[in-house]
């Protein structure tokens, strides 16, 4: 069974947006646009924190974004 520190970090969209300096909005659009994924948990919408570091990295054209690293 997990334990708490093995569990990720869960992020709301307004949490998200504020570490971004971008409004909710605009994570609601990279959400739709699956730039960033999300999930339900139970009627409410979150957002793993590694996501964020994933997304960034992605920004930045970073081994995540897609690109190969060799």
């Amino acid at each position: 069974m997990n334990t708490p520190a093995d569990l990720p970090q869960l992020l709301t969209l307004s949490q998200f947006a504020q570490r971004l300096c971008v409004c909710r909005r605009t994570v609601e659009r990279l959400i739709a646009a699956q730039q960033i994924r999300a999930f339900k948990v139970g009627r409410s919408t979150r957002i793993a924190a590694s996501e964020l570091v994933r997304y960034v990295s992605s920004l930045n054209g970073g081994p995540t974004a897609g690109g190969s690293t060799a």
